[in-house]
């Protein structure tokens, strides 16, 4: 197997610029397609990961469903393969911040704060209804870019994303992961993923409205709504805690915001809305 690319090589026709990000499942880096000057992000998964067969053989699979799915908040796929082993998925590049860093500085005012969620609600509802559930919605993989006097949200890595086809006893689509681990670690984010996730390995689109859930009460306040001292102690705060209150940490929220908040993170995903864009209708109401 290959090294992980370093600035100023080459890597599958495109020329690595320098490094964006990293995390558990690999590496982002800047890039410049080399036939057609244009700016591109590539990430890399991580070497390990890379080696494991069951993983790649979804990671491939997954990756051309994500491909398929075009709309305007979601940043575009344009190539994934694997090179002498090591796999990588090839993206527009979004120049801009992610939300995550945003969020460093505090709460954003509501009326900032609405239209970035509703583009990750109208993201996520075009992702579900071509099958895929993205399992990991977070601040950090949302992106805002400046256009103009406003700003462009984009739901990017799909990296964990799974397609929801599997039907459950009751009839409902919900997909059956095959492990909720990856090297011993959930398969999403403690602070934003849902009950069903962490108790039962299961997930399906309102699993990503509970995380949105999570992440909307985050941008409001400045703060995610179970975080405990311990990555344990939050996953169980996630399963059993009692939904939290927004205004009691920012008194100056709208009235019903609230509610909207803990019908979203309702721990019986028949109890949350059932659509991302109807949960932002919701909390924009």
């Amino acid at each position: 197997m290959r090294d992980t690319p370093r600035p100023g090589e080459v890597f599958e026709g495109h020329l690595i610029e320098g490094e964006i990000g990293r995390g558990g499942m690999g590496m982002v880096f800047r890039a410049r397609n080399v036939a057609l000057a244009r700016p591109r992000a590539i990430k890399v998964i991580a070497p390990e990961l890379s080696a494991d067969p069951a993983f790649a053989a979804r990671f491939r699979r997954e990756s051309r469903l994500a491909a398929s799915v075009e709309h305007p908040n979601i940043v575009a796929v344009h190539n994934a393969g694997e090179d002498d082993g090591l796999l990588f998925i090839v993206m527009r590049l979004v120049e801009g911040v992610d939300l995550h860093r945003l969020l460093e500085d505090g709460p954003l005012p509501p009326l900032r704060a609405i239209p970035i969620l509703d583009g990750v609600a109208r993201a996520l509802d075009a992702a579900h209804h071509a099958g895929l559930v993205h399992r990991d919605v977070k601040p950090a993989n949302i992106l805002i870019e400046s256009r103009g006097s406003g700003e462009h949200v984009y739901l990017t890595d799909f990296g964990i994303s799974k397609p929801t086809s599997t039907k459950t006893a009751g009839g409902s689509d919900r997909e059956s992961e095959e492990a909720l681990t990856i090297e011993g670690q959930v398969l999403g984010t403690a602070d934003y993923v849902a009950p069903e996730q962490v108790e039962h390995g299961i997930s399906d689109p309102r699993s990503d409205v509970y995380s949105l859930a999570c992440v909307a009460f985050h941008v409001l306040t400045g703060a995610p709504p179970f975080r405990r001292d311990t990555e344990i102690a939050t996953l169980i705060a996630q399963t059993k805690a009692e939904r939290p209150g927004a205004s009691t940490i920012n008194p100056s929220l709208p009235a019903g915001v609230d509610e909207v908040l803990r019908e979203g993170m309702a721990i019986d995903p028949d109890e949350r809305p059932q659509t991302a864009g109807a949960f932002a209708d919701r909390l924009e109401a």
